[in-house]
């Protein structure tokens, strides 16, 4: 029987060779879905780009609130302009730093940049980092979507990840990203009643990126039918730049032959949310 999964690559519209890589593997069908950064200059060029491919794949909104600038007057004038890291951003939602009211302009912010570039409201909304399921960040998020989503029937991501896999350096990465949030976020998608995914994968520790191809179909196995996994390809812009070099390993495989036949092998179908 065959097993329909989202494979969604996050980060697009952070950079030109993000973007690039990705549309390339949306346009050869090796993707069925995207999430996009769009507090970046280079997010209007991106979206237009994206175009080719609109209507064929899920496309997301990427909240970001650890990287670059905000887009939002309450947020600039109360948390400051520049983004904090992702230690201090989770460290303000646990010790009441970080009000509702800001985390829900911001929110609004980026999507209304979403919806000023694309045209339409995004199929879901998962979070950089993980951030959407944070402290405040969340309440805001499920907030935003009753304002803005109504019947539309988007999606959110939820970070419920397998935990077959032992190795101990991805396992505290595991760990990390769900303590931040994961259990709360689905106690309010729940309550809510908001569509979201019911098994997920496509965390690794990024020291093992030269081992993906085997990791991979790892990944595979974990997510049930409907699951999502998600990854980071792109093209190589900085061979210093570590990250850089994880999303061309990434991309690398995602764009070979071995990746058809390890779908093909466990009777995977690439599909977008519920379609």
């Amino acid at each position: 029987m065959k097993k329909h999964i989202v494979l969604c690559a996050d980060d697009y519209g952070q950079a030109e060779a993000v973007s690039e890589g990705i549309l390339a593997l949306l346009k050869r069908q090796r993707l069925s879905a995207t999430s996009c950064i769009v507090n970046t200059a280079y997010w209007s060029t991106a979206a237009q780009a994206l175009s080719a491919v609109k209507g064929q794949c899920d496309v997301g909104l990427h909240l970001n609130f650890t990287e670059g600038e905000a887009l939002s007057a309450a947020w600039r004038r109360r948390q400051g302009a520049l983004f904090p890291t992702l230690p201090l951003l989770l460290a303000k939602g646990l010790t009441g730093r970080l009000a509702l009211s800001d985390a829900l302009a911001e929110c609004h912010a980026q999507l209304d940049a979403f919806v000023e570039r694309w045209g339409t409201l995004p199929d879901f909304i998962d979070g950089h980092h993980h951030v959407h399921q944070f402290p405040v960040i969340r309440e805001a998020l499920v907030q935003t979507y009753a304002e803005r989503f109504h019947a539309q029937g988007a999606y959110i991501r939820l970070v419920d990840q397998s935990w077959q896999r032992l190795d101990w350096r991805c396992a505290v990465k595991r760990c990390i990203i769900y303590l931040s949030g994961t259990e709360a976020l689905k106690k309010l998608l729940l309550a809510h009643a908001i569509p979201h995914n019911q098994t997920f994968s496509g965390i690794y520790a990024f020291q093992e990126a030269s081992n993906y191809a085997n990791i991979f179909p790892q990944f595979l196995g974990e997510v049930s039918d409907q699951g999502l996994i998600m990854c980071h390809p792109g093209f190589l812009s900085d061979p210093q730049d570590r990250m850089s070099q994880v999303r061309e390993i990434e991309w690398r495989y995602l764009n070979s032959d071995q990746f058809v036949a390890d779908c093909e092998k466990q009777e995977i179908v690439l599909s977008r949310f519920n379609k």
